[in-house]
């Protein structure tokens, strides 16, 4: 490889880790109640389209932080993170599992818990060198409404744990200060002669990065029914070990397509990846998060299952693919379904998941 074409992929690899720094603190800004840290993940011009909120992202920031005053805290949960990267402009898809409460006549966290499962469709911007978002679309798969305990351990009056706030006393507020708000020194234009041993493990850094992608891509080609996508993932020669299926990758990908063309609602969220890269091969496990809901004899049921993909991999004529997938279920849990989608607050974020070729990645991802 010459050093030009090493130059375009640790560029594309530095854009990537950056990008998804932003979708992280877009989190944080959120779950701490901060309108202060969106103005290092939104360009001045920035905005948004969530349905309950559609217009400029500093309008928006005040929003979604408004009323933090040390209460109990959201969580916002990004993984299946893909970005892709074209020059000094990106986008890319992310999934969110969200989590919030509603207060108890108390006041405290007793009130009804949801869980909210859905995407982030993002755009970014490099402006004098540094990247954030010019917008947001959020789309919504999923939702899970039960009865809160206010409690991690039910019953148990003191707290064993530090608990998360959405405000200034966060715990997170006084650790984090002390990084400041830039780990990017200024370019002063030195050329770095490179070592032949950082530049092998810059290609396995690449290697790990074309594999993230064909996970990300798994996750959405199920969920979104893409028969095309996710056959392209794999070699001719793939094979799977999965629910009980032993055989051809591309058999299976037809015959899991239709076994859940039915499904009133899917979405697999995809983290913990550990990847381990030798020459032209690799293998990995990956922690999965899968929510169905599927239609049943005394209504609707949600199915939440907690699992692992391990998986293996060949690099053919400097192309990554699939050579195998096995899935080792770890736990389940099966429930009628809870969903208010057409309720309360959930009801206006109004842009909803959709199969291929009508869900909002497809016209945001190639338009």
């Amino acid at each position: 490889m010459n050093s030009e074409d090493f130059a375009t992929r640790l560029q594309r690899f530095v854009d990537t880790s950056e990008i998804s720094q932003v979708i992280a603190n877009h989190s944080r800004g959120i779950d701490r109640g901060d309108p202060a840290i969106f103005d290092d993940v939104y360009h001045p011009d920035g905005d948004v389209a969530y349905g309950f909120f559609d217009g400029s992202a500093v309008e928006f920031a005040q929003v979604v932080t408004g009323g933090a005053d040390d209460t109990p805290g959201t969580l916002h949960r990004p993984s299946n993170i893909w970005v892709d990267v074209d020059g000094d402009t990106a986008k890319s898809e992310s999934y969110v599992i969200v989590y919030t409460h509603a207060a108890d006549e108390t006041g405290s966290t007793g009130g009804e818990t949801t869980f909210i499962g859905g995407r982030y469709l993002d755009r970014h911007a490099r402006r004098d060198g540094i990247w954030k978002m010019t917008h947001r679309t959020y789309v919504m798969d999923w939702n899970i409404n039960k009865p809160g305990t206010g409690s991690a351990m039910p019953g148990f009056d003191a707290s064993p744990r530090i608990q998360g706030l959405k405000g200034p006393s966060d715990f997170s507020i006084e650790f984090l200060k002390a990084v400041g708000n830039s780990d990017i020194a200024e370019e002063d234009g030195t050329m770095v002669e490179i070592s032949k041993s950082l530049m092998d493990r810059a290609e396995v850094a690449f290697a790990k990065q074309d594999i993230h992608e064909l996970i990300m891509g798994q996750a959405r080609a199920i969920d979104r029914a893409d028969v095309v996508l996710f056959k392209s993932l794999w070699f001719d020669d793939a094979t799977v070990d999965v629910a009980g299926v032993q055989g051809p990758a591309l058999d299976w990908v037809i015959e899991i397509l239709d076994q859940t063309k039915d499904m009133k609602r899917m979405a697999h969220s995809v983290a913990n990846e550990w990847i381990k890269v030798d020459g032209d091969t690799a293998r990995s496990e990956s922690y999965l998060i899968a929510f169905t809901t599927v239609a049943g004899e005394d209504g609707n049921q949600d199915t939440l299952t907690g699992g692992r993909y391990l998986d293996a991999f060949e690099r053919r004529d400097g192309v990554w693919k699939y050579m195998h997938r096995a899935f080792v279920q770890d736990w389940e849990v099966t429930q009628p379904s809870s969903d208010k989608s057409d309720d309360g607050m959930l009801a206006t974020l109004t842009n909803r998941a959709a199969a291929y070729p009508d869900d909002a990645v497809y016209g945001f991802w190639n338009p």
